[in-house]
């Protein structure tokens, strides 16, 4: 009869001072075979055949009983059988590698078509979120992933690891869906088997988004807040993306005319179509903030619209009181400590809703809805959508 034990393959260093982690199949005296679990451990990590002193050691622990029970099994079924017995080492090792469902895609790992598919992403923005994902997946499990290894164990250690990044429940379904994305791609192209599919039994958990959303009273306080001077073009730029219906920063920055008195643009995230009408709260801010080949100066002023972004978001945060703490030392203590850009898009919409502007002509004025029904809507209905905006900001003046 067979005996299986775990083994630390102190024999292959690796370059960061860790060991391969393996299942031992003893067959007799002499023969036998070794099963890598594709782990990676330092000497005191492992310790009476449990991960130690590790940051993901439970996810790990319960990641390698999990393979010794199914080597197990897989055992029981050549001994029941007596097939064992007529196999090889080589031949032993093959068939436990086989029902592990490791052997096929060692060639092809799920690390490799996951940078594949963002190669293959045409926007920067998407590939800067699959990236990030990517990134995540490498801090959790170090080393080329083959597609076996993206099981539901795996996926249960990666949402607590995410978990414990203090990432929200919507944060964290992103990475689960990118996840799930490129490996629906793989299976798409022959590139893995479709009974390696981990998504079946897994299930999304579900968070409510936080509404972004101001009053007007807290809006206008925004507008007319006097805060020190090099906070002013922050909140001139705020109330300028609300003026017009809350435009992204990156379709904002990007801007370079304007044309018979309306701006034009495809939204970067949706491709969607936009057609605003410049009021005279927005010409003003606008003219204030002048660029040469663009718009507004933002792209002149900063490397790329991220920096500048970042930039606006903490000086959101930290605008309005000043309090004196001890020793006459001056603490910030923002007005809004929870605003952002986000909350233009949301307050426009919120306030159009209040307002009784149809839902219809709100959606077309976020540019909710199919391409082509929205495009529609911004050629056909382009009246109502511009005289929404104007009882929007004539609401926000009104005293």
């Amino acid at each position: 009869m067979a005996s299986i034990w775990y083994y630390l393959d102190t024999r292959r260093r690796k370059a960061d001072g860790t060991f391969p982690l393996k299942i031992k199949i003893g067959l007799n005296a002499k023969d036998g075979c070794l099963i890598n679990l594709k782990i990676s451990l330092r000497e005191d990590q492992w310790e009476n055949g449990e991960v130690v002193r590790h940051p993901n050691r439970r996810f790990l622990n319960t990641y390698v009983k999990q393979r010794y029970l199914d080597i197990t099994n897989s055992i029981f079924k050549l001994e029941i059988t007596g097939a064992i017995n007529r196999m090889s080492p080589v031949e032993i090792k093959k068939y436990v590698e086989s029902s592990l469902g490791t052997v096929a895609d060692e060639a092809y790992t799920f690390s490799e078509h996951f940078e594949r598919f963002i190669s293959t992403r045409e926007k920067e923005s998407t590939k800067d979120m699959y990236h990030q994902t990517l990134l995540k997946i490498e801090l959790f499990s170090p080393g080329k992933l083959a597609f076996s290894d993206i099981n539901i164990i795996w996926l249960k250690g990666f949402e607590q690891f995410l978990k414990g990044q203090g990432l929200s429940v919507n944060s964290i379904n992103l990475h689960i869906r990118n996840i799930r994305a490129v490996f629906n791609d793989a299976i798409n192209e022959d590139k893995a088997e479709q009974n390696l599919y981990p998504f079946r039994k897994f299930k999304l958990k579900s968070e409510e988004t936080r509404k972004r959303s101001l009053t007007i009273d807290q809006l206008r306080a925004i507008r007319d807040w006097p805060c020190e001077p090099h906070e002013q073009q922050y909140i001139d730029i705020f109330m300028l993306m609300f003026y017009l219906r809350g435009i992204n920063m990156i379709d904002l920055a990007g801007l370079t005319k304007i044309d018979n008195g309306r701006v034009e643009f495809r939204r970067a995230k949706t491709g969607r179509l936009y057609s605003i009408k410049i009021e005279p709260e927005a010409e003003a801010i606008i003219n204030k903030y002048r660029g040469k080949n663009f718009l507004l100066n933002i792209n002149e002023r900063y490397s790329n619209y991220k920096n500048y972004l970042h930039r606006m978001n903490r000086n959101l945060k930290e605008f309005g009181y000043t309090r004196v703490g001890k020793r006459g030392k001056k603490d910030k203590e923002g007005a809004f400590p929870f605003l952002s850009t986000y909350y233009t898009r949301h307050t426009w919409a919120t306030l159009a809703a209040y307002l009784e502007i149809p839902k219809e002509t709100i959606a077309a004025a976020l540019g909710h809805g199919k391409k082509d029904v929205t495009d529609i809507y911004i050629s056909f209905d382009q009246n109502k959508i511009d005289e929404a905006n104007r009882r929007v900001i004539d609401y926000l003046n009104k005293n």
